[in-house]
């Protein structure tokens, strides 16, 4: 069975204002890529394809491809733990769970795995 990945990215990130007043935090761009698709492509590279991102707070815009979503629609009253059970139907076999504004090289993650 093959590693899956789930990335929590349903806070506001009310730290990072204004930054994040449009956009999650794992959306706001590092070198004009945003986080989260650093993170995914890390991941893609290291041989995880089953990625599972959960979302809430301004949801349409986390939209990539071959992702599977799931949605806290109570982001704004809950914390990581609650997000990550809305994504408890995939918590079996070897899962990594990350925070949407985290970003590793793909020798960190290879080391993990």
């Amino acid at each position: 069975m093959e590693p899956k990945l789930i990335i929590l990215a349903a806070g506001k990130g009310t730290r990072l204002l204004p930054y994040t007043n449009n956009i999650p935090k794992s959306m706001i761009p590092l070198r004009g890529v945003p986080i989260m698709e650093w993170q995914i492509k890390v991941a893609r590279e290291c041989g995880i394809n089953d990625i599972i991102v959960v979302k809430g707070y301004k949801q349409e815009k986390i939209n990539f491809s071959n992702i599977t979503y799931c949605l806290n629609t109570n982001y704004s009253s809950t914390n990581m733990v609650e997000t990550l059970f809305c994504a408890k139907e995939f918590l079996f076999g070897e899962v990594i769970v990350s925070y949407g504004d985290i970003i590793y090289e793909p020798l960190v993650l290879s080391k993990l795995l």
